[in-house]
């Protein structure tokens, strides 16, 4: 009998254990969910680079299979990065974008040194078992913008304040001039580095004087939206960068080159929750949703519209290649001849500005 009472509560013990050790599976797997965090160069109230980031970020947030969104502003070089990704992955994230060449070498160093976390580096062209890299050719959205200013210049001076002498800022700036000339062979294209991504009371000196030396379009690479402020309050044509600038330029915008990241950001979380991430370098073009211009303002004809949109009709199938045909540089060297395009390498290490480009301060732009 006491045999018989034993084995009962052996039973009874045996099945409680089960019911407990299935018990926290179950809320395990009701709690599994991905973490995922992001590192931004600077904050994500700029209007423009982080905040078009942190836009992208929101649209991951409610997805049923997202546990926890986590970021850190502020990451400007590889030392801030550093901390910032090792806080992060202390914090759970399994899977980390960070947004900016500047944080490449961090990406590196914490990829090496965390395995089991994936990374995507944006603009870095970088690849290894657990760093993808990703970015677009928004050079082509840029060739784009300057064929809307050199359509609407009166002046055939037309400035873009750029962010640094990187190759970069290099082909979004020769794309412009490109198209500008494309439209309008006698205009000129003034620039000036500011060697920062995000410096606004800089941004302000530099648009006040090129509007006051007659620059009638001001565009900009930088992240900021200071200059389309300063265009518009002195009743000057602007052009956005990275998103839709016309509520800080209402009168005077024309257009904007804007980065859709979320669609990037929500195809990627789905690929690492389903097991189906790979490491890749990705380049997106046009055709991509990636990135694109805004509604073009009421300021462009409907004559002026549809030599634009036959543009990038042209650009998306890919019969009008920017970096194409003969290019001469500002210094007078051949760049391209007849009948020959620059190739990828040529794409991500240039250093030259082609020849309807004026420096307003050479002095400084070496980097």
């Amino acid at each position: 009998m006491k045999r018989v009472i034993v084995g009962l509560i052996i039973i009874v013990i045996l099945s409680l254990l089960i019911v407990s050790c299935g018990g926290e599976r179950n809320k395990k797997s009701e709690k599994a969910g991905l973490n995922v965090g992001f590192i931004f160069v600077g904050p994500i109230g700029d209007g423009g680079w982080n905040y078009a980031h942190h836009q992208g970020k929101i649209e991951i947030e409610d997805l049923p299979f997202i546990e926890n969104v986590f970021y850190r502003e502020h990451a400007s070089d590889t030392e801030t990065s550093l901390i910032a990704i090792e806080e992060l992955v202390k914090a759970g994230a399994e899977l980390i974008f960070t947004t900016s060449y500047n944080q490449k070498e961090a990406t590196i160093e914490m990829a090496n040194k965390y395995p089991h976390v994936i990374f995507e580096s944006c603009s870095t062209f970088i690849k290894s078992e657990n760093i993808g890299s990703y970015f677009g050719k928004i050079y082509q959205g840029w060739y784009l913008a300057g064929v809307i200013a050199g359509l609407k210049t009166e002046s055939n001076q037309i400035g873009i304040i750029v962010a640094h002498a990187n190759p970069e800022c290099c082909r979004i700036t020769n794309a412009f001039a490109l198209g500008v000339k494309k439209i309008n062979p006698e205009a000129k294209v003034y620039i000036e580095w500011i060697h920062n991504w995000y410096d606004p009371s800089k941004e302000n000196i530099i648009a006040n004087k090129m509007i006051d030396m007659g620059c009638d379009v001001i565009a900009h690479n930088s992240d900021s939206n200071e200059s389309q402020r300063v265009a518009d309050t002195r009743y000057v044509y602007s052009i956005g960068y990275n998103t839709d600038m016309k509520d800080f330029a209402p009168k005077k915008n024309l257009v904007s080159v804007v980065w859709n990241w979320g669609a990037f950001y929500k195809d990627t979380v789905t690929k690492v929750h389903k097991g189906e991430w790979v490491p890749d370098i990705i380049w997106a073009d046009i055709n991509s949703g990636l990135f694109g211009l805004t509604d073009l303002s009421h300021h462009i004809t409907q004559k002026e519209k549809d030599i634009i949109n036959d543009l990038a009709e042209q650009i998306s199938k890919q019969e009008l290649v920017v970096f194409f045909g003969e290019i001469i540089d500002n210094k007078g060297i051949f760049r391209l001849v007849k009948g020959s395009s620059l190739s990828e390498k040529d794409l991500l290490t240039m250093n030259w500005l082609v020849d309807n480009i004026v420096v307003l301060n050479p002095i400084a732009s070496s980097e």
